[in-house]
């Protein structure tokens, strides 16, 4: 979807005018960084994600859908983002519409955990988070997030929690 990070708490960078999906939720339009769409509602927002996920379905129809996504509870992810949070309550609401089951993985705070995943899992991890990492880099050559902080991300990318809602096909 390509829009901007909203910070730590929701207020935005200056550098995309303080966007965030919090303040589109209070009706500020919300902008792609690239500039190839704008959101004028968290509902505009929802129903084009809606829109996408049944294209993906009506071409795989025996597929179960499964949605992966931030978990926005306070009680299991306490130390995330805003905007994380706000990702899985969007996801959350389009995962009832369309029966979906919902894997729901906490931040930032996992840092401070054990590690549980094996050396394969974190390898495979680490190859995912690079592959990602490279695509901000793209809009912005003077952002990457494992140059930021190289050791909070190694810390990260050693752990994976999750809490899961399964739903069956009706």
């Amino acid at each position: 979807m390509r829009l901007p990070s909203e910070n730590i708490n929701g207020s935005g960078f200056v550098q995309y005018h303080n966007q965030s999906l919090d303040k589109l939720s209070s009706g500020q339009a919300m902008a792609a960084v690239d500039g190839s769409t704008d959101y004028h509602s968290l509902q505009a927002l929802q129903e084009t994600l809606l829109v996408l996920l049944e294209l993906e379905l009506a071409a795989t129809p025996t597929a179960q859908l499964e949605l992966h996504t931030h978990d926005p509870s306070f009680l299991t992810n306490l130390f995330d983002h805003a905007d994380h949070r706000a990702t899985g309550n969007i996801v959350a609401k389009i995962a009832a519409k369309l029966n979906a089951s919902t894997f729901y993985y906490a931040g930032y705070g996992i840092a401070e955990l054990p590690v549980n995943l094996s050396d394969t899992a974190i390898k495979m991890k680490i190859l995912l988070f690079n592959a990602y990492d490279r695509q901000p880099v793209l809009v912005n050559q003077a952002w990457g997030a494992a140059a930021e902080w190289p050791t909070t991300y190694a810390a990260w990318l050693s752990r994976t929690y999750k809490r899961t809602e399964l739903r069956q096909i009706q």
